[in-house]
């Protein structure tokens, strides 16, 4: 009944995690998934770009399991990244284009800096893989714009979609 008693009063005196460690790095690249999914766009440069969004998500729940197994390891600094992308779009050719695109870039940019500044030094290898997705991403986005940019200034106003015998 002691036993019982004296980890009940230790439980109570633990913090309620909210939040997993990574969540702030997750959120982002959720939203930037859902606006790829949604937008207009769906050439196979914005399939492949699902495709790392979908890969820095494993990325980040890996570093969840690493932190989950090594909770010492948040104590320790964060690694910058080797290479930063370059998350500022293209100019658009007219009002609202790439509007569903710029809003997956901006998800991408904000993952890579909150990943940026997370401690933890490379949470178990992951946070390298992360940091290469997201770059690949970013340059699959950027291509996407600047081709769907090119289309609209040559009169046409949309492209056509991946062909789907084309896996992602």
């Amino acid at each position: 009944m002691v036993e019982g008693l004296v980890l009940a009063v230790f439980l109570a005196h633990q913090p309620v995690q909210l939040m997993t460690p990574l969540e702030h790095v997750t959120d982002p690249l959720k939203n930037a998934l859902s606006a790829l999914a949604h937008a207009a766009n769906q050439t196979c440069e914005v399939k492949a770009a699902i495709v790392d969004v979908k890969a820095a998500l494993k990325d980040v729940a890996a570093g969840e399991t690493y932190f989950a197994q090594h909770r010492e390891a948040s104590a320790l600094p964060a690694l910058p990244p080797i290479e930063t992308p370059d998350f500022a779009p293209p100019p658009r050719p007219a009002p609202r284009r790439n509007e569903m695109l710029e809003g997956a870039l901006n998800g991408l940019e904000t993952a890579f800096h909150r990943a940026a500044e997370m401690p933890g030094a490379d949470w178990g290898g992951s946070r390298d893989a992360l940091y290469a997705h997201l770059n690949e991403g970013t340059k699959n986005l950027m291509t996407a714009i600047r081709n769907a940019n090119d289309a609209f200034k040559q009169g046409r106003r949309d492209l056509p979609s991946c062909k789907p015998d084309r896996t992602y």
